[in-house]
């Protein structure tokens, strides 16, 4: 079955309320009247939607520009006939076939342009009790050079009042759009069963060094603060339980499962034997050089873990 042709009639453009229109009249007035739509439409300009047009310090709402191409489809309805269906209208256009007997008349019509509003409304304040606004629109607004000229500002007025007699601010919000939140759990926090409790912890948490920081009044400490893990004797052998095999040093490039633990304090152990000794030959170093002196890449990489064991920061 071939589908049917229709021939396209005019092009329009179109503009998507935020509203239920129910006066056309009233929503052209809210846009800015029929001529200001016009020259927007002519011009590519963007519009301003105001809820209360006749108030001159309402903060609009703006339109964003969209070329896009769309085909409008106008069809010509009964309205009792559309509430009779509930709004159906494809089943109230058959009804309307059966009884007219004759298939209903469609105009297609090209969409080149449309103005699209979706900002959020700006907060609005209501000045109609306002004296001070009255007088600036029956003088400023109205082009009355006379008022314009008898105007005058007032002193400051009583801030802690709750009606300011003031001209409104431009602006009240810096946000045009809502905020998507994505509100999600962390990746990175996982569940860990400790005896009898369970407790969220970050895998991507950055290690606490428990370092000793001091200004130029502390005293200098004697020793490593007690936060810090104790360190494995220098003669203490790696627990091979598990049947790796750690004759050939392949564990030492494991970081998977209990040898990396392992691993990683046999290294610091070393690290801070050198450390030691680096410390003997001169008591202040900056980090810098002491990478400088540590020549093993791997002890490297853990020489900020090392550190608070041996020296303190001031």
């Amino acid at each position: 079955m071939e589908a049917k042709k229709h021939q396209i009639k005019s092009r329009l453009a179109s503009v998507e309320l935020p509203i239920n229109v129910v006066n056309e009249d009233r929503a052209l007035t809210m846009l800015g009247g029929p001529e200001k739509v016009a020259r927007a439409i002519k011009n590519s300009d963007k519009l301003e939607l105001r809820f209360r047009p006749e108030d001159h310090f309402a903060h609009p709402v703006n339109s964003v520009l969209s070329n896009d191409q769309h085909v409008l489809l106008e069809v010509k309805l009964s309205k009792k006939l559309l509430e009779k269906h509930n709004g159906d209208v494809r089943a109230a256009l058959k009804a309307q076939e059966q009884e007219t007997g004759k298939s209903s008349d469609y105009k297609c019509h090209h969409i080149s342009s449309t103005q699209r509003f979706r900002e959020m409304a700006d907060f609005q304040w209501c000045t109609k009790n306002s004296p001070f606004v009255h007088k600036v629109e029956a003088s400023l607004f109205a082009g009355d050079l006379q008022r314009i000229k008898e105007l005058e500002l007032e002193g400051p007025g009583d801030l802690t009042s709750v009606e300011i007699d003031s001209i409104p601010p431009p602006r009240f919000s810096l946000i045009h759009y809502p905020f998507p939140y994505y509100y999600k759990q962390n990746p990175m926090v996982t569940v860990v069963k400790d005896g009898s409790s369970t407790k969220l912890v970050n895998a991507n948490a950055a290690p606490k060094l428990y370092s000793w920081v001091l200004t130029a009044t502390d005293p200098a400490p004697t020793g490593p603060r007690k936060e810090l893990a104790p360190l494995p004797e220098p003669d203490a052998e790696m627990d091979t339980s598990n049947g790796m095999d750690t004759s050939n040093g392949d564990a030492r490039r494991d970081y998977s499962g209990k040898p990396a633990q392992q691993v990683h304090e046999k290294l610091l152990r070393q690290c801070v034997d050198e450390l030691q000794e680096l410390f003997r030959e001169r008591p202040l170093w900056t980090r810098q050089g002491l990478r400088h002196y540590v020549n093993n890449p791997e002890l490297k990489h853990i020489l900020r873990f090392a550190l608070p064991y041996v020296a303190y920061y001031f």
